[in-house]
């Protein structure tokens, strides 16, 4: 099995918790391997307290250590996330979106065309390793990003790759049929 390189979270919130978590439950990386950022201190501490990795309040630091660098934080934050980075974003990074709505064009805008961009809609079953994710490349992106990316979701549940045009319909099924399921359990 090829190595994983060193994953970084721009975001510290439940959803990167639970994805790093996940990799590091499949013995995909170690603690050691992860670094997270969060402006909220009381973030860091809480995704530093559940992995066990090293977080900071720099967006910088993150992308100068980590080749994936998972975009986890709320869609409206992008541009606040991003703009004193942008120009740190390249073609060695693998920056993996899992921000809901935002499409591959608004990534290329934020993150620069040099990195390669992949965006994913996993959904909250993940947190217990029940994930259904669903993922399209941008133009950038490697088969071997692709396989990569299967790899690293699959931990956490299953992953298929679809056209962008698609991935709305993913989110749509994957994120809200697990509440239509609780809602029939419930009944």
């Amino acid at each position: 099995m090829t190595e994983t390189p060193t994953i970084g979270f721009i975001g510290a919130g439940r959803m990167a918790a639970s994805l790093a978590k996940g990799f590091i439950n499949a013995g995909l990386v170690s603690p050691d391997s992860l670094i997270g950022s969060d402006p909220v201190p009381a973030g860091r501490e809480a995704f530093s307290r559940s992995v066990g990795c090293e977080t900071t309040d720099s967006n910088a630091d993150v992308l100068a250590k980590a080749k994936v660098v998972f975009l986890a934080f709320k869609p409206h934050q992008l541009d606040e996330a991003t703009e004193g980075v942008r120009d740190q974003f390249d073609a060695s990074h693998l920056v993996i979106s899992i921000l809901a709505g935002v499409r591959l064009a608004k990534l290329d805008a934020a993150c620069g065309v040099r990195a390669r961009l992949v965006r994913v809609m996993p959904n909250t079953p993940a947190l217990v390793g029940e994930g259904a994710c669903g993922y399209a490349l941008g133009q950038a992106a490697t088969a071997e990003d692709g396989e990569l990316v299967k790899r690293l979701l699959s931990a956490v549940g299953v992953a298929y790759e679809v056209n962008e045009s698609l991935i709305d319909a993913v989110t749509g099924l994957s994120g809200s049929g697990p509440a239509y399921g609780y809602m029939i359990i419930e009944a």
